[in-house]
């Protein structure tokens, strides 16, 4: 084989098994649909979701933001971060993102879970830089949280803040979710609406998802568990191409 052959082939093989894993390792099931009951979502198929299901964080998929490896932890097929925060190596942009999560008891953690600019990819914004905050939760005010949308490009502006009443966020997992588009970013709280917001003002960037359980300067307060992710799952439009969703092997390209 000469050089050249054998050089395209290592290449198309390379691609292959990254494309091969980031399909299977996600293994988007067909009888998955949002929690959401709205025939306005029957439209949406499952095009990526993280499971937990392995033993550690799959780093192919995610980085630890900030470098925040020893506070992260996979087991039971459940994330959990106690002071860790991890956001993923693939972007998106437009379709509807949700989580099940269960938020610490006592004070002293932030949670979170955003659509926000990977810093940590080394890239440069293009646009605005937005970030969506879909739960921003202070375990010190446990029946309640926040979204927020905020628009780091040209300069920093926020954009969005409301606060949302709930029961104990310590006690179960509950589910939350965003459909994001060019017109609109809508939230929801296990599947009913509670908030949204006109985005059309202003252009729109490429995001990565964030999930994370802060120390808020009250962690000994605490009771160490931190927050856990049960899945963590994205959704676009059936006929969609997701063309705003970009791969991790393409991004190194």
């Amino acid at each position: 084989m000469k050089p050249d052959s054998l050089y395209i082939a290592i290449l198309v093989t390379v691609l292959l098994v990254c494309v091969c894993h980031a399909l299977f390792a996600q293994a988007p099931k067909a009888d998955v649909h949002p929690f959401v009951t709205s025939e306005k979502f029957a439209g949406y198929k499952l095009a990526w979701a993280e499971e937990f299901n392995g033993k550690a964080l799959d780093t192919e998929l995610w980085s630890y933001h900030d470098g925040q490896a020893h506070n992260v932890s996979v087991a039971d097929g459940r994330l959990r971060m106690t002071g860790g925060r991890i956001i993923s190596k693939w972007t998106f942009k437009y379709g509807y993102y949700e989580a099940r999560i269960k938020c610490p008891a006592g004070k002293g953690w932030q949670t979170a879970f955003r659509l926000a600019f990977n810093r940590d990819a080394g890239e440069k914004p293009q646009a605005a830089q937005q970030e969506i905050g879909i739960c921003e939760q202070d375990s010190s005010t446990p029946r309640g949280y926040a979204v927020s949308i905020q628009q780091w490009l040209p300069a920093h502006k926020a954009i969005a803040a409301v606060h949302i009443d709930t029961p104990d966020l310590s006690k179960d997992f509950h589910i939350w979710g965003c459909e994001f588009t060019p017109k609109q970013a809508r939230f929801f709280f296990d599947g009913k609406l509670v908030a949204s917001k006109d985005v059309s003002s202003f252009p729109h960037d490429e995001m990565s998802i964030l999930l994370a359980s802060t120390a808020t300067g009250q962690t000994g307060k605490g009771n160490g568990a931190g927050a856990q992710v049960d899945w963590v799952r994205c959704y676009e439009q059936e006929g969609g191409t997701g063309a705003d969703w970009v791969c991790p092997c393409e991004q190194e390209k």
